[in-house]
């Protein structure tokens, strides 16, 4: 089976446009699209670790998303958009922290690391 039958959610992939400043100088950005409606497979894991600066166990929750292999996507790009199988429209919009390609003989997938944006 191809890991391209796995990619049952599509997502929207956003990268920065600098319009302008602001009055302090300060780069006014916009999101444009670069891609809408992408398949891909978003992955969301919790895990438990424990804190010894609060004594207690903290939950931490970590985002991945894969894509093909030619998708045009990089480190600083936004993710937006997540629809799962089911429908359902995945909180976010995500920012891209780390984009690992991965590989067996070629180019096989793209393994992102995601945050969500506050």
């Amino acid at each position: 089976m191809s890991l391209e039958n796995h990619f049952l959610h599509t997502c929207t992939i956003q990268r920065p446009t600098v319009v302008g400043k602001d009055r302090y100088q300060a780069d006014v950005v916009t999101w444009a699209n670069v891609a809408v409606k992408v398949p891909c497979r978003f992955v969301e894991k919790a895990q438990r670790a424990f804190s010894t600066d609060l004594a207690q166990f903290v939950v931490a929750t970590t985002y991945t998303l894969l894509l093909a292999p030619g998708a045009d996507v990089r480190e600083g790009d936004r993710i937006a958009d997540v629809r799962l199988e089911d429908g359902m429209v995945q909180g976010g919009p995500f920012e891209v922290a780390s984009a690992l390609r991965r590989r067996g003989r070629a180019l096989h997938h793209l393994s992102l690391g995601l945050e969500t944006v506050t």
